[in-house]
């Protein structure tokens, strides 16, 4: 008897049905550049939406923890989750959101509420892969990088070259890219990348100053505003979460930095929306080496009731409450879309 009912506590454990999904988007949009395949057009996500709805158990982030909580995650249930905080979240997203009657978890990034300047590696992508004319050689000397490239013939990059050149994605090798512009963005990239935030902020104004470009955030990549935010907690369906005040890979600092990152950040967004508690936060890049057991515990300690990572799983019985897995989606149609969210519910079984 105790072999049965095993047997049957372990068919019930690795049933598909005891199985749910988080997604992890971050812009709803069709850039020009895209080299991390962050955004998704407004008529793919549209598609993908008309399929959670058809195909799928769409519910909000929060019943799906509880389920979790409760030992069973609701069977093909699927929590829609938006990273960063871009302002087409709101002007693209939640109207079809709605007209879906999908809701979803924004994750905002506390201190770009508003922000003049977009992340720092979207601007080096702003300042290479956008259209336009530099200077042939680019020259950092600060104390903590000395760095130069010589752009040769695409210091003048139009716009057509750009375009053509849409589809191109990270490698991480310098050598798989197609023009100077993208090697040197690699270069700066890996750079950069050890820098602290501070000094990083004065490399970019000096460089951008250099380069004769105006550093002001691109209009279609702004940050939501304050007033947005503040929309965004009172639309129905949609909750709030925190992804720290500044977004750095929270592993590669002190754990003091990492406390005031995770606990200012949940504060902070209380005051400025008004709002009661909170509860979820989501890890900055959501890798397990940009998070650390110290990372986890801190945000236990700030009073969240659940966190999210970056991994491609579906969410089951043994998933952790405090690193959640999320599937990140890209710019697929309807049908590769669905067939994608039926593999990472079957994988592994």
């Amino acid at each position: 008897m105790r072999e049965l009912t095993r047997t049957r506590r372990l068919v019930r454990r690795f049933e598909p049905g005891s199985r749910s999904l988080i997604l992890l988007y971050h812009r709803i949009d069709r850039p020009i550049t895209d080299p991390w395949r962050l955004a998704v057009s407004p008529e793919r996500f549209g598609q993908q939406l008309a399929v959670l709805r058809q195909r799928f158990r769409p519910l909000p982030l929060a019943d799906l923890v509880a389920g979790l909580r409760a030992g069973r995650p609701p069977a093909r249930g699927v929590a829609v989750t938006f990273d960063d905080g871009y302002a087409d979240n709101l002007l693209r997203g939640v109207p079809l959101l709605h007209q879906y009657t999908i809701p979803a978890t924004i994750y905002i990034t506390a201190d770009y509420l508003g922000a003049p300047h977009e992340f720092w590696w979207k601007q080096i992508e702003q300042l290479l892969l956008e259209p336009g004319e530099l200077p042939r050689r680019l020259e950092i000397d600060h104390p903590l990088l000395n760095w130069s490239w010589d752009l040769g013939p695409e210091a003048v990059y139009p716009a057509e070259h750009a375009l053509a050149l849409r589809d191109w994605i990270i490698s991480g090798q310098a050598g798989a890219a197609p023009t100077r512009r993208h090697a040197a963005f690699l270069s700066l990239l890996h750079a950069m990348e050890p820098i602290d935030s501070g000094p990083r902020e004065e490399i970019l104004a000096d460089l951008f100053a250099a380069a004769g470009v105006s550093r002001a955030s691109r209009t279609s990549h702004r940050m939501l505003t304050v007033e947005q935010a503040q929309g965004l907690q009172a639309s129905d369906g949609i909750q709030v979460g925190a992804h720290t005040l500044s977004h750095p890979r929270l592993s590669m600092i002190s754990p003091t930095q990492q406390e005031i990152e995770i606990r200012h950040a949940k504060t902070r967004l209380q005051d400025l929306l008004d709002a009661a508690n909170v509860e979820t936060f989501a890890y900055p890049f959501g890798q397990p080496a940009d998070f650390d057991a110290t990372t986890v515990r801190l945000v236990h300690a700030a009073g969240y009731s659940s966190a999210v990572a970056v991994r491609d799983l579906a969410v089951s019985r043994s998933s952790a409450l405090f690193e959640l897995p999320r599937v990140g989606v890209a710019d697929w149609d309807g049908d590769e879309f669905e067939r994608r969210l039926e593999w990472w519910l079957r994988r592994g079984l």
